[in-house]
């Protein structure tokens, strides 16, 4: 074997060299050949691939444009950018159109600056930020205010998105991109002069008017309770109808509800347990007492008044700290699933009490600031269900907001969208992650008082029929009544036209006032039906409508109708009374409108030339309407560009609906 060895060592040498060369080589050069993960085909648009690459800078440049303009994405295209799918989608369909300029398009654009600004005059002026708003110098100093934040607004989004400034305005040029898609979309209707001024003598023709309204309700003190069996067969009638809609406006399927309990941290209860101490007051103090004694003890109380707000501002800092805590120790230890706590079976006994929370919350804000704060109030509302009007109207938390971003949004509206209502079951798809029995801590939920909120759905309901005629039974008495008054008033209607047209509206508003309910004893009635005078109406709407039943569209087609008929050279007053005069039922409303004309305008050549722009603009927003009363949705929306571009994952990434049924016609957006 040795001499085999000596004999051919230079052979083995070699071959063996290689070999082992091979093996050192060999994993770099699998490593090499190996496919950069960016690189892969992860979508494709027909039988075009979507690489990783492409839908990581979607999603990236998505995430920026929130970080600077959060309200954009969600009503830039009139419905919600849903993420980095979503936008890479509407850049593809905006940059094939030739709607994105360069980085210097995302510099020069002002909506992010105005977007920023309003921001600011909501933090600033809260309830009235809309009225300072409209005043210019107010706004020009809040502009001003956005342009020196927005620099460092850039820069924060492209740290958190880990992209360079001048990356972050090229994001901002496809958003300003997609806008001029959209908008050259809604003003893709061109229309001839001749077909404009026709819409326009339809639309703009005017008929004066005086109205008196008389409303079923007014009279159904003389209508009798209905029987068991009358009830009984009018809820069956109605069960299924929404509350406003059908024929009478009579409906019992009761919207979403929900079950609700919450703790109030009330700062002017707080601020009241506060003591100051005069010795902190004092140091304070810049006025002598011996110079100006008035003017020392008005400062005193004013510094009193700023220590007390500002140890309040702490003390309610600490106790949303140790609220949010004591929560939190709890809902740590539960497993979660997409963003959702997975509740166990004995939750409803264990999950933490707002009783116990608003004890601890006491006692640590006690160990902290010394302050024995005032026990926080729980409210528990789990004996009735709620809907979002009634939410509005309870006490404190009815006109609290939830923060999300830069906006307030009412809480009555988010508390209804509990998940076990949207069906939303990944938690990154839904603004406010709400769970029924889940406390919800995670975002702070205020009022105009500066009281915090803290609450729990305890349960909740879909839109669902009422269970029986008791659940809506006081409801059902009054419609009841309501339509029963309606009918006797239709069956007068053909003799209060006669009336007005013998001695006017005056004498129809005194014969109906005198059948008005009064107290007990005496002659007045409790309110006056009186006519409304100088009404304005049109084809498509009533200026300045004094009452709801003048402003609907079958009143004013009668009105219209009628004022065809008059000569609009004669004086109205030269015409035959009952050529004047219309009656309008409305059982909806539960109205009837008795309107007398006063002078028929048509469109002149004069209104014409100052309303010819105008008219263009209504009559393309009639042509959007009529093109989407059949096409699905809007065109923009996720679910209309997957289905028009033929897009679709290799894999279904987990935040997007795998059931979702694809939308049919979606219209493609008009290029310019």
């Amino acid at each position: 074997m040795v001499k085999v060895l000596r004999k051919y060592n230079k052979y083995i040498l070699v071959v063996g060299g290689s070999l082992l060369m091979v093996a050192f080589l060999m994993p770099t050069a699998i490593n090499e050949l190996r496919t950069d993960p960016m690189k892969q085909v992860v979508a494709h648009i027909g039988d075009d691939g979507v690489r990783q690459r492409e839908l990581f800078d979607a999603e990236t440049n998505y995430r920026a444009v929130k970080q600077v303009m959060p309200a954009f994405l969600f009503g830039a295209i009139g419905t919600p950018i849903v993420d980095g799918a979503h936008w890479y989608l509407l850049v593809r369909e905006a940059r094939a159109g030739g709607f994105i300029g360069g980085e210097q398009d995302g510099r020069d654009w002002e909506l992010p600056k105005i977007l920023l600004a309003q921001d600011i005059a909501r933090e600033q002026f809260r309830e009235y930020a809309d009225f300072m708003w409209q005043q210019g110098q107010t706004r020009d100093n809040l502009l001003k205010m956005a342009e020196q934040y927005m620099p460092g607004m850039i820069n924060r989004a492209a740290s958190e998105s880990r992209l360079r400034p001048e990356q972050v305005y090229a994001a901002l040029a496809e958003a300003r991109g997609i806008d001029r898609m959209r908008t050259a979309f809604e003003g893709a209707a061109r229309f001839s002069d001749k077909r404009t001024l026709i819409d326009a003598a339809k639309r703009f023709d005017r008929a004066e008017f005086d109205a008196l309204v008389i409303e079923a309700t007014a009279f159904t003190h003389a209508v009798a309770d209905p029987t068991p069996e009358q009830l009984a067969e009018q809820f069956e009638k109605y069960k299924n109808t929404k509350p406003g809609e059908g024929e009478t406006g009579v409906g019992y399927l009761l919207p979403a509800r929900v079950k609700i309990e919450y703790l109030t941290l009330d700062r002017a209860k707080i601020a009241e347990a506060i003591e100051i101490d005069p010795v902190d007051v004092r140091k304070r103090q810049s006025v002598d007492r011996a110079k100006d004694p008035a003017g020392f003890n008005a400062e005193r109380e004013r510094i009193t008044t700023q220590l007390r707000q500002e140890r309040a501002d702490r003390v309610i800092t600490d106790a949303d700290e140790a609220i949010k805590a004591e929560v939190q120790r709890v809902l740590r230890k539960l497993p979660s699933e997409a963003g959702f706590h997975v509740l166990p079976a004995d939750w409803g006994a264990t999950r933490p009490t707002w009783e116990a929370v608003a004890q601890a919350a006491v006692e640590q804000v006690k160990q902290r600031s010394g302050v024995t704060m005032p026990l926080p109030t729980v409210t528990v509302r789990s004996g009735e269900w709620l809907t979002v009007r009634e939410l509005r109207e309870l006490s404190g938390i009815g006109m609290a907001s939830v923060r999300i971003g830069a906006r307030n949004v009412a809480l009555a509206q988010k508390a209804i969208e509990v998940k076990e209502l949207t069906g939303v079951t990944d938690a990154q798809l839904t603004e406010v992650p709400l769970q029924v029995g889940v406390p919800f801590v995670e975002m702070p939920v205020t009022d105009g008082l500066g009281n915090r909120y803290y609450f729990t759905i305890l349960d909740s309901k879909p839109e669902s029929s009422a269970a029986s005629v008791d659940e809506v039974r006081k409801q059902a008495t009054e419609d009841f009544k309501r339509l029963a008054a309606f009918e006797k008033l239709k069956s007068d209607a053909e003799s209060y036209k006669a009336l007005v047209a013998k001695d006017g509206l005056t004498a129809l508003s005194k014969l109906v006032n005198d059948q008005l309910p009064k107290k007990e004893g005496e002659t007045t009635p409790l309110g006056t039906i009186e006519p409304f005078k100088n009404v304005t109406v049109n084809r498509v709407m009533t200026i300045q409508p004094p009452a709801p039943a003048l402003d609907e569209q079958a009143f004013r087609d009668a009105m219209m109708a009628a004022a065809a008929k008059l000569d609009p050279l004669k004086p109205a007053a030269d015409l035959p009374p009952e050529d004047r005069i219309v009656c309008i039922p409305n059982p909806k409303l539960g109205t009837l409108a008795v309107a007398q004309l006063v002078a028929h305008r048509p469109l002149t050549e004069e209104d014409w030339i100052t309303m010819q722009s105008a008219a263009a603009r209504a009559l393309a927003a009639d042509e959007v309407r009529e093109a989407f009363a059949t096409a699905p949705l809007n065109p923009f929306e996720f679910e209309q560009m997957r289905v028009r571009a033929n897009f679709r994952f290799d894999r279904e990434p987990t935040n997007q609906k795998k059931d979702a049924a694809p939308a049919k016609d979606a219209p493609a957006p008009a290029k310019s």
